[in-house]
């Protein structure tokens, strides 16, 4: 959609048009409607294709009046605000994609009514408003972007939040005031990322939690809040020692915390009671931190990859009977112990 007149205040998709939709570069905002050309259209094809005087119907010339006349006017649906035009001062957009560094373009963006994608940027300047976003919102592929500042005011984001291959992040500065995602917290391969402190607010989330392949993460403190979650996966972060900061309850489907080189406790484990599918977990350390878990429903997989002996004493000592008679133990020998 384009603004259709000085007053109008939202642009982007039509909000009653659903809320999935093509989505539109900065300065390119595309595929919405202005209905007002649509009932214009029917209105000239009407008049065209309908003789007032004896209520026959026209001629084959007048019918490609017509159809002319439907083209021209999809066209004009489908025009596009240039590169260099700004949206200063619209309150809301639809879907948007911002490449390099057009986010200037949307000072004064309060929320977007759609997805927003933020690719191969190097500052998010001009975001500083930006409160809500109804779908996704997806800051990946960004490897001269330092710090995520300029997201500083978001506090919800109706869909999933996906931070991925941002080389030059290494904190999640700017999403301290992040309460609420509705679908997936993914954050991924983002090669100097070392904490996730800055999510300390963020205290729902309606999918998945994953986190994986960040080279330099060494603490998962910042997603304390979270105790609920669809299902969970730690994965191939090389530095992470512990899973102190998690404090998950109850994982309505998987749990793993897999491939992590290093991971030699897991503590952040305490409160975790429910694992309703499968549970795989490898660690140089003991199961102590299992203390609580009750219920497996799936598979329940432990990998101790140094002290055996020490890990098979937990498993006995430290989990309940049940769980310890369901346990599927595998022991994972280093060259040194062979």
């Amino acid at each position: 959609l384009y603004p259709t007149g000085a007053h109008q205040k939202t642009i982007g998709r039509w909000r009653d048009g659903g809320r999935r939709g093509r989505l539109a570069r900065v300065g390119e905002v595309r595929g919405g409607f202005d209905w007002s050309l649509v009932i214009r259209a029917f209105t000239m094809a009407a008049a065209m294709v309908h003789d007032k005087n004896n209520n026959k119907i026209m001629t084959k010339m007048m019918i490609v009046r017509m159809m002319l006349a439907i083209v021209m006017t999809t066209t004009m649906m489908s025009a596009r605000v240039e590169a260099t035009d700004s949206v200063a001062g619209v309150l809301t957009v639809g879907d948007l994609v911002i490449s390099g560094n057009n986010a200037t373009s949307l000072v004064g963006v309060q929320h977007v009514a759609g997805d927003l994608v933020i690719t191969n940027a190097s500052t998010l300047a001009g975001l500083e408003k930006l409160k809500i976003v109804e779908g996704s919102l997806e800051i990946r592929d960004n490897p001269t972007l330092t710090t995520l500042d300029g997201l500083q005011n978001l506090q919800s984001v109706g869909d999933s939040l996906e931070i991925k291959r941002n080389d030059g992040i290494n904190s999640l500065s700017g999403l301290s005031k992040l309460e609420a995602v509705g679908g997936d917290l993914h954050v991924a391969w983002n090669k100097n990322l070392n904490s996730l402190q800055n999510l300390q607010n963020l205290v729902s989330l309606g999918g998945n939690l994953i986190i994986e392949g960040n080279d330099n993460l060494s603490s998962l403190w910042g997603v304390h809040g979270l105790t609920r979650v669809e299902n969970a996966t730690i994965a191939s972060n090389e530095k992470l020692l512990s899973l102190a900061g998690l404090a998950l309850s109850e994982v309505k489907g998987d749990f793993s915390a897999v491939r992590n080189e290093n991971l030699m406790s897991l503590q952040g484990l305490e409160s975790l009671t429910r694992v309703d599918g499968n549970l795989m977990i490898e660690t140089g350390g003991t199961f102590l931190a299992l203390k609580s878990l009750t219920t497996v429903g799936g598979n329940f997989t432990l990998e101790s990859k140094d002290d055996v002996l020490a890990a098979l004493k937990s498993v006995d000592n430290d989990l309940s009977p049940l769980l310890a008679e369901k346990v599927k133990f595998e022991a994972v020998l280093n060259d040194d112990n062979a």
